[in-house]
């Protein structure tokens, strides 16, 4: 210790720690000072750059951020979404004869924004997810130097208006079976059929369905191989009635599991895509045309529909929550929660018609 501090001492008088003091303040103030020049410098070229894109190059960018998300890994679902929308942008070029794209055209689009559909305004989350998309590809190019700034920070977000958070709607037993019944009067009586068992008995999306190859299909443990959102991968299973009305439709195809494994799981029947894939879009087209012709007026038509009435019958009949999840491919517990809500509900109908004490007392009203 002694000789330690006689060290120090010794240092001290020699003047070297002042020395060593001086120098860390020279190097502190020559690095502050390099990335002072640095932060300039970036700041003057980054003026230098345009704040504006001009439309001839567009489609070059937006192709070369296209080919970054297959890269990235992500889905062909997310990228057809996001083509979707900037077609729509394009159109909007196209239309006004813009030959820039900025802050003042790309305000000018969003307030026009309408349903294609409908002609009414965008709903609050299918108009945050267009200003999501957009700023994300504008983002992308100002990181890689081809725009000073983001044009999208100038378009306002709209306000998000808290509503009430809405039940599914489901099929009822009697509009199920309505469902079947015309679905094995039509035109391609054992592909409806089996895709409304696949739909009813294992709640898939349709652009789930959509991917499935008859080798997704394992026979003998009778489940299947998805591949959800995001590239997630996931095993449901199917009950014995839907694998016999699949098998009816393979033998009217002329396909065998072990041979055509490959082959999409459903093939359109006619059309100029007859004998391929069904896209989601068909599939939706297919349900959405079965409940028209089943006379289902109420809500919605499409296979989501399916999804949510097999989800809520699950968990009517006693499924846990978390299977129900699991089957479902949410990543949120919060998602399923609403199947439980509204499976309670039709527990507590069915309480108060086959309880033993409500059936008395049916009884002793009769009397």
């Amino acid at each position: 210790m002694k000789k330690r501090a006689q060290h120090f001492r010794e240092l001290r008088e020699s003047g070297n720690i002042v020395v060593s003091r001086r120098k860390t303040r020279r190097d502190g103030a020559a690095r502050v000072s390099r990335e002072s020049s640095d932060t300039k410098s970036k700041a003057a070229s980054r003026s230098i750059l345009p704040d504006s894109l001009p439309v001839s190059v567009f489609n070059g960018y937006l192709e070369a951020w296209f080919a970054d998300s297959a890269i990235a890994l992500h889905s062909d679902e997310t990228e057809q979404m996001r083509r979707s929308l900037f077609r729509r942008f394009s159109g909007y070029l196209d239309s006004s004869a813009q030959c820039e794209i900025n802050e003042a055209n790309l305000k000018q689009f969003f307030a026009t924004l309408k349903n294609e559909r409908t002609g009414k305004p965008l709903a609050p989350e299918t108009h945050a997810t267009f200003r999501r998309v957009f700023s994300t590809f504008f983002r992308s190019l100002v990181k890689a130097g081809h725009l000073s700034k983001n044009p999208m920070d100038a378009v306002p977000a709209i306000a998000r208006v808290r509503i009430q958070e809405t039940q599914p709607q489901i099929f009822g037993v009697n509009q199920l079976a309505a469902l079947f019944s015309v679905a094995s009067k039509s035109f391609s009586a054992r592909r409806d059929v089996a895709l409304l068992c696949l739909c009813l008995d294992t709640g898939l999306r349709a652009s789930e369905i959509a991917s499935l190859t008859i080798g997704d299909i394992e026979i003998l443990e009778r489940a299947i191989r998805v591949r959800g959102k995001g590239g997630k991968v996931r095993q449901v299973f199917f009950t014995r009635e839907c694998y016999s009305a699949l098998w009816n439709y393979w033998r009217e195809r002329g396909v065998n599991p072990d041979e055509h494994a490959p082959e999409p799981l459903f093939v359109a029947s006619t059309g100029t895509n007859a004998g391929q894939a069904m896209t989601r879009s068909g599939i939706y087209q297919t349900v959405a045309r079965l409940c028209e012709r089943a006379g289902i007026t109420d809500g919605k038509k499409g296979p989501h529909r399916l999804r949510h009435t097999f989800a809520t019958m699950m968990v009517a009949n006693g499924a846990y929550p978390d299977t129900v999840q699991a089957f479902l491919g949410h990543s949120n517990p919060k998602m399923t929660q609403r199947y439980v809500t509204l499976g309670k509900a039709d527990m507590k109908r069915q309480h108060e018609k086959q309880s033993p004490l409500a059936s008395m007392r049916r009884k002793n009203t009769k009397r």
